[in-house]
């Protein structure tokens, strides 16, 4: 927020600022994080939530995915392999079409609608019949800053230009540095921070030389 302020030439604040231009720097911060966010599949941003099943229980809730998640695989930690995703289309048909059975999932769908607390739904097939750890391994963004003591978790310098980008965008001209510079250099950071964080998943490859 500071690095923001002096980068436009405005008085700095000792807190997060909740009206005036400064609850408009904080606005454009959250957009821009948001923006680097949906750009990659950051690292830091991957997570895996531990379902346990149960029972003649086929809908399950991934508790704070909120809307912008991005599932990578379904992994069945107790039985040892993947679960593929299947479609809407054959789910609904067999919803309406047969008696769903039960046994080990081999297929996942997003459930349509939200839980109770607005969070998604995932539905396997065919209808676990027994206690087993599946694991959903996701992307999902942080929410928005709103705190002095938030920690963003993706890398901040994008999000910065970002954010001064948008900021010039809205104000003008600033220090003679145009809003097309701006971007320009908020594109150059994010393709570098991509570029750099793409590092960590060729690195989780498997590159070992192994004798014959």
């Amino acid at each position: 927020m500071n690095d923001l302020e002096v980068r436009l030439r405005a008085p700095t604040s000792s807190g997060i600022p909740t009206t005036g231009y400064g609850a408009l720097l904080v606005n454009l911060i959250n957009h821009a994080k948001r923006d680097i966010e949906d750009a990659w599949e950051w690292t830091d941003l991957r997570t895996t939530l531990a379902i346990t099943t149960a029972a003649s229980t086929s809908t399950y809730s991934l508790t704070d995915f909120a809307d912008r998640y991005r599932i990578q695989r379904v992994w069945n930690d107790t039985g040892n392999r993947e679960i593929r995703a299947g479609s809407h289309v054959a789910f609904e048909r067999r919803a309406n079409t047969q008696t769903v059975p039960s046994g080990t999932p081999t297929e996942w769908r997003i459930s349509p609608g939200l839980d109770s607390n607005n969070d998604p739904q995932i539905e396997f097939y065919p209808t676990p019949s027994a206690v087993e750890t599946v694991n959903v391994i996701a992307t999902v963004p942080q929410a928005e800053l709103s705190m002095a003591t938030d920690v963003m978790t993706i890398p901040h310098w994008p999000v910065l230009l970002r954010a001064y980008a948008l900021a010039i965008s809205e104000r003008g001209e600033v220090g003679g540095t145009t809003a097309q510079e701006a971007q320009r250099d908020a594109e150059m950071a994010a393709q570098d921070a991509i570029a750099h964080d793409n590092l960590n998943h060729v690195a989780a490859w498997s590159t070992d030389w192994h004798t014959p």
